[in-house]
């Protein structure tokens, strides 16, 4: 199994995702505010948008979301980059490591792929 420890850490949110390496962290709260973390030893900064969920690449330059209706919303160049609305709608949004696939569910429980790359 794993072993290490727990650890406390600034912040309270409904919902995270981690890039591959860390160095990455994204949260989404319970207002539906987006902040960003640079891993670890950052600290939390506020970003625009309001989401109900998120995901991240696993290099953190992809990020995608979906906010309370259902709306996708993508932002290339990770933190630095923008928000740009993403033609669909869907429940939940899920990108793959490398950032060119993204997968997700809709209010049917159908599941959809997106390959833009």
């Amino acid at each position: 199994g794993a072993s290490g420890d727990w650890q406390p850490t600034a912040g309270l949110f409904k919902q995270i995702a981690v890039s591959g390496d860390g160095s990455h962290v994204w949260g989404v709260n319970g207002k539906g505010l987006v902040y960003y973390r640079a891993g670890a030893s950052g600290n939390w900064q506020q970003t625009t948008g309001s989401l109900k969920q998120i995901a991240v690449s696993g290099d953190g330059s992809h990020v995608w979301g979906v906010d309370s209706k259902d709306k996708i919303w993508y932002r290339g160049g990770g933190a630095s980059g923008a928000w740009h609305l993403i033609k669909g709608y869907l429940r939940q949004a899920h990108v793959s490591g490398d950032g060119s696939h993204v997968w997700g569910i809709d209010l049917d429980d159908q599941i959809w792929y997106f390959s833009w790359i």
